[in-house]
């Protein structure tokens, strides 16, 4: 796995010293698996719901014109 490497001296004058309670890849499981869910759903996916939304848009400008 590649890392970065940061200064992180000016927070800590401000905040103190610190530690991270959770690992990065523990923060991002969730969402990461909520993702993968909603990929093998058979609901709509993003382009298509993009498109919904853009109708229903143009729907709401054309009623209030």
């Amino acid at each position: 796995m590649v890392g970065s490497l940061f200064d992180n001296a000016k927070v800590k004058r401000v905040v103190g010293d610190f530690a991270s309670a959770k690992e990065l890849k523990d923060v991002l499981a969730e969402p990461v698996a909520h993702f993968k869910a909603r990929l093998r759903s058979d609901g709509p996916k993003t382009g298509e719901l993009d498109a919904l939304i853009a109708r229903e848009q143009r729907t709401l400008g054309a009623l209030a014109a």
